[in-house]
């Protein structure tokens, strides 16, 4: 496989490990099984964590401190707009920071957005049982 399809291979397994909420070792797994091949162990690759980071740790806290511009672009695109970001991020040099940008930027973005999320499932989950209780006639009255 030439470098290019390595990157794109990489880039994809990054978008769709942060899309499906994945660790980065789910990430690698993703790739090796396009290209039998580690992304730790190929050099070149753009969008790498930096070494000494942590393989436990989740897709979005990398890409959110070291990778901002993609991670703006996934919060505020839908999936549907993915082959377009991969198609850019093929032409792109675009690569991991020096430094991470902001972590607690980074991570306060995160746990917001969860607790948005959260909390919408818990109003559609409120919005149901209320639905339901008006005809709930094992309610003693």
């Amino acid at each position: 496989m030439t470098q290019a399809d390595l990157q794109q291979a990489y880039d994809a397994a990054l978008v769709k490990g942060w899309r499906k909420h994945l660790q980065l070792v789910d990430v690698n797994d993703l790739f090796f099984e396009a290209t039998n091949q580690h992304f730790n162990n190929t050099e070149g690759l753009l969008r790498t964590p930096p070494s000494g980071y942590t393989w436990k740790g989740s897709v979005r806290p990398f890409v959110a401190q070291y990778l901002e511009k993609i991670s703006v672009r996934l919060w505020d695109q839908p999936i549907e707009k993915d082959a377009a970001l991969l198609a850019k991020l093929a032409t792109s040099k675009y690569t991991t920071s020096a430094q991470n940008t902001n972590p607690d930027k980074a991570l306060n973005n995160e746990k917001s957005q969860t607790k948005r999320n959260t909390l919408k499932a818990d109003f559609n989950v409120q919005a149901y049982v209320n639905r339901n209780s008006k005809t709930d006639w094992s309610t003693v009255k």
